[in-house]
């Protein structure tokens, strides 16, 4: 049964284990959060971004995690 459900949804697992984020806090009101998104063991991309408070940083990890494809798609239509 486990087989049969990893084969069924190797590429939902794949795609949920590329998209990372996590944050931490650099000081006092202030909390670095990290995304990324990576190609088996390759990044493709990484963004960082300073927000002040713990539960804007959580918003960005969940947003991230959501909205990664229109934000890679985004920065690459509009930096090449």
């Amino acid at each position: 049964e486990i087989k049969n459900y990893l084969k069924d949804h190797f590429t939902d697992i794949i795609d949920y284990l590329s998209v990372v984020s996590d944050y931490e806090r650099v000081r006092k009101n202030e909390y670095l959060v990290t995304c990324k998104l990576l190609e088996r063991d390759t990044l493709i991309a990484s963004v960082s971004l300073t927000v002040t408070t713990e539960e804007a940083a959580q918003d960005v990890c969940n947003n991230w995690s959501k909205n990664n494809a229109a934000v890679y798609a985004y920065l690459c239509k509009n930096l090449m």
